[in-house]
């Protein structure tokens, strides 16, 4: 009886018009995501930070940069390259680039304590660390339990309006955007087992002991992110959407919703340097004209809790799709937050472990 139950696939009636019953998933290694963005979108603006913009055709050329520094230092195929960076473009550069590089990604989060940091940077196995330039004392202190050879370091303003220009070199450290001024791009070629070759070593919030590091091939990443466009039926729009990247990208939701996805259909990711400032997200949905805006439950109440919502309540009309998971979503936050934005809020549910989508609901339903 169950056995014909499960054949007959009663959940597809419940499926929005477009979702397909099946998805062949692409065997490649995620980094094509950008290189078929540059393709395709290449003068298209792929990151906007403070006010400035990258394109897909020079955030492509800076990671090819980047890679090629880093085979320079070392990295060889299967090596652990750490990121510690908020949302600042240098994440989204150091992933791609990590991966360019034919190495395996491992986020950091700018949060972590000393304990904390030394212990994934120990366990993954890095020996060398991209970082923020705020966490230079917390990474020294702890350097000598590590196998750290490497840290290179980047500022706030790096990828600003204001960018410095040739930032003085710190002891024991190297300057993130030197490295990429002053490197030709030359990234190594090589073939990728998508279902075998780890992409990220994402670490769980270690609700149950200490944090594990979960090993997601590029097989699990493309197919998560496919299988979300996929259920989108069409209500992503390649090449049109601007992302508000408010959710930190170190974490596997911010990662996958924010960066990857959106990376393999061509969007713009907005970031927010410091997602506790409210008013910058305003600013930068009035600046951006932003469609799609992942969030947390806690996020969207502390919007509508603010005096000055009603000054921003015409830009945020802009705004068609959000998502909420991590928590459960009161139904009184979510309709309010539907009402004064036009948007839909689709909740979802997932995991370090899977990538990390496991469940959401309908577009229409």
């Amino acid at each position: 009886m169950t056995e014909d139950i499960y054949s007959q696939k009663p959940w597809l009636k419940n499926y929005d018009e477009g979702v397909p019953a099946h998805i062949d998933y692409p065997e490649i290694n995620i980094l094509e995501f950008l290189k078929n963005s540059a393709d395709k979108h290449g003068s298209r603006t792929a990151i906007w930070f403070l006010k400035n913009k990258i394109s897909y055709k020079r955030l492509d050329d800076i990671t090819d940069r980047l890679a090629t520094a880093l085979v320079d230092l070392g990295v060889k195929r299967g090596n652990v390259v750490a990121i510690m960076i908020p949302n600042f473009p240098q994440f989204i550069m150091s992933y791609y680039a990590i991966l360019k590089a034919g190495g395996i990604v491992t986020a950091c989060s700018v949060l972590h304590t000393e304990h904390e940091l030394a212990y994934q940077l120990n366990d993954s196995g890095a020996e060398i660390i991209i970082a923020w330039d705020n966490q230079i004392e917390k990474i020294n202190n702890i350097r000598s339990r590590t196998r750290l050879r490497h840290v290179i370091i980047t500022n706030v303003l790096d990828y600003s309006t204001m960018a410095p220009r040739n930032p003085p070199e710190i002891s024991g450290t190297m300057q993130f955007i030197n490295l990429v001024n002053n490197t030709k791009p030359n990234p190594p070629t090589f073939t990728t087992n998508a279902k075998e070759d780890i992409a990220c070593l994402q670490y769980t919030g270690g609700t149950t002991g200490l944090p594990k590091g979960a090993m997601l091939t590029h097989y699990n990443l493309v197919s998560n992110c496919t299988a979300v466009v996929a259920w989108a039926a069409g209500e992503f729009r390649e090449g049109k959407e601007t992302i508000l990247t408010n959710l930190p990208l170190f974490h596997i939701y911010g990662q996958t919703v924010c960066m990857n996805l959106h990376i393999l259909i061509g969007s713009t990711i907005a970031l927010n340097p410091d997602p506790r400032d409210q008013k910058s997200l305003f600013e930068i949905i009035k600046s951006t004209s932003a469609t799609m805006f992942p969030g947390v439950p806690t996020m969207y109440m502390r919007l509508l809790e603010r005096d000055d919502l009603e000054d921003y309540a015409k830009d945020l009309r802009s705004i068609r799709v959000c998502n909420t998971g991590a928590a459960p979503m009161p139904p009184e936050v979510m309709k309010e937050f539907e009402e004064r934005t036009g948007a839909i809020i689709l909740e979802g549910y997932g995991m370090t472990e899977s990538s990390p989508v496991v469940t959401t609901n309908p577009f229409s339903g």
